[in-house]
């Protein structure tokens, strides 16, 4: 204890009043209490998890954390505010690891980064992948071509994946430097080749931005009121662009009537059916299936995710439920694989429009 005042650290043990906290983070995450006792929470809370702006930022993110198997101790997972929402953020290595974690549907990957003077062909059957990639280090000149990966499936059927960086630079983020363009494109073809093929739900790689980022909102400035927050929020969401009335706030988070406008126009917005908002609550285990039971913190989770995947991530889940009845095993993985890898909200439509009509 000595040595830590000799450095100027706090140490911070848990106290009584954290106990309710972490139980409903725990509850909001779905997180195994043997797992994620209230020290290890409190730890990543104060080291690693400071850009959580709430509990249920909190919550969700410890839940991405623990679904990919990423310890942010280790800085294999990190949180980050942009201006779509908080978004967990995670390096190669990371998607790697969560990718092996899922053996029946992940075989393995090859990929590499190309340059205008390097030698490439690659040829792409049904029953395997031929990648020819001649260079010289010390020839390579300029910023690179782009990038490739081509991801295995248990079954050794290839997926390849070609990223250029003229058209990735396009959404450039404090990432997109001189010196890390390499890795930077490199992450883009990992991280495109294994969502085709195993489940990355809410992970981003370093280099990857949402659509809508806007590099001068990373976060937003230390300080600012409650009301404040909550004013930004209305204006990011386009609800209204006039100044609010003064209204009650609890811990930054307005009080349940202001939850329900901003979900319910955000909902209506996104074209998102109760029914949907209804799977997302059974399957995410961050709130009570019974929507009467909700209260601001599981209203909070629901309308963040709403803002952070554009509606998404909810119709995923609902597309998810009506997949899982199938009694063909192999065409409710496809379907699954499909659901969990898209980002086109045409594809998700169309697949929910064929279930209800079965």
């Amino acid at each position: 204890m000595g040595n830590d005042a000799t450095m100027g650290l706090e140490v911070v043990e848990p106290k009584e009043e954290h106990t309710g906290e972490f139980a409903l983070v725990r509850q909001m995450g779905n997180l195994p209490a043997e797992l994620w006792p209230d020290a290890r929470i409190l730890a990543i809370r104060q080291l690693y998890g400071k850009e959580a702006k709430n509990l249920a930022q909190l919550g969700v993110f410890l839940s991405i954390a623990d679904k990919h198997g990423l310890d942010p101790a280790l800085s294999e997972i990190w949180l980050i505010q942009t201006n779509k929402g908080p978004k967990a953020y995670a390096g190669r290595d990371g998607f790697l690891k969560s990718a092996s974690r899922q053996p029946h549907m992940y075989g393995g990957i090859q990929s590499g980064v190309v340059y205008e003077q390097d030698e490439f062909w690659v040829e792409v059957t049904g029953e395997g992948a031929r990648v020819h990639h001649k260079f010289a280090p010390t020839k390579r000149q300029g910023r690179p071509h782009g990038a490739y990966a081509i991801v295995y499936d248990k079954q050794s059927r290839p997926t390849y994946v070609y990223r250029e960086t003229k058209k990735c630079e396009q959404m450039k983020s404090f990432y997109w430097t001189e010196k890390s363009v390499d890795d930077a494109i490199h992450n883009r073809a990992v991280a495109a080749a294994l969502r085709r093929v195993v489940p990355l739900g809410g992970l981003m790689i370093e280099g990857e931005v949402p659509l809508g980022f806007d590099e001068d909102d990373v976060a937003e400035a230390v300080g600012k009121t409650s009301h404040q927050k909550l004013k930004d929020m209305r204006v990011k969401l386009g609800i209204d662009a006039a100044p609010d009335p003064e209204i009650e706030v609890v811990e930054g988070v307005p009080v349940e009537e202001e939850l329900d406008e901003l979900m319910e126009q955000k909902a209506e917005r996104f074209n998102i059916p109760p029914a949907a908002i209804v799977a997302w609550a059974e399957a995410s285990g961050a709130v009570s299936s019974d929507i009467e039971e909700w209260g601001t913190d599981e209203k909070t989770v629901l309308l963040q995710s709403i803002i952070a995947s554009d509606g998404m991530e909810v119709i995923k889940e609902y597309a998810k439920k009506l997949v899982e009845p199938l009694p063909d095993m192999e065409e409710r993985l496809e379907l699954l694989t499909v659901i969990a890898n898209t980002e086109r909200r045409k594809v998700l439509d169309g697949m929910i429009e064929r279930m209800l009509e079965r």
